[in-house]
C-alpha cells in the first residue's frame, strides 16, 4: 500500500504599502535548510535591500532573484521547520480583505514516502502587480 501525502492549508494576513493584483508570479519555490531562520508565516517586501536581507537569510544565497519593485510587490510564506526532506510550501490564493489588507492561502503538504533525515523549512516566494 503507498502512503499518502497529508496536504493542509494555512491562512496568513498581511497589509501592503500600496494595493496590489490578487494575481501573482511564483519568483522561487523551493526548501531552505536554514532552519530557525523565520516563523511559520507570511512575509510582505516592498523594497529590494529588505528582500535581499530576508533571501539571504532564508536561503543562504545572494542575491535574491531580481524584481522590479517600481512594479512589483513580493509576497514570501514560510513554513515550519520540517524534520525530514519531502515537505511543500505553495501560495494557492490571494484574497484583498480591504484596503491593503490581505490573505493569503498557503498549501503545506508532507513527505508522502521515505524522505531524508535533514531539517528544512519550505517556500513559496510570488510577486503581485501594484494596482
Amino acid at each position: 500500500m503507498r502512503a499518502v501525502a497529508l496536504t493542509h492549508t494555512e491562512r496568513f494576513t498581511f497589509t501592503a504599502d500600496v494595493p496590489v493584483a490578487t494575481a501573482f508570479e511564483t519568483v522561487e519555490r523551493d526548501v531552505s535548510y536554514a532552519w530557525g531562520t523565520y516563523a511559520q508565516g507570511a512575509y510582505f517586501f516592498s523594497a529590494t535591500a529588505a528582500f535581499e536581507t530576508f533571501y539571504a537569510t532564508l536561503t543562504g544565497a545572494s542575491p535574491a532573484p531580481a524584481v522590479d519593485f517600481s512594479q512589483f510587490r513580493v509576497v514570501a510564506c514560510v513554513d515550519d521547520d520540517r524534520p525530514t526532506s519531502g515537505y511543500d510550501a505553495e501560495i494557492v490564493g490571494l484574497v484583498n480583505t480591504g484596503g491593503t489588507v490581505y490573505d493569503v492561502t498557503v498549501r503545506l503538504t508532507e513527505p508522502d514516502g521515505a524522505a531524508a533525515a535533514v531539517v528544512t523549512k519550505p517556500y513559496h516566494i510570488v510577486k503581485v502587480a501594484i494596482e
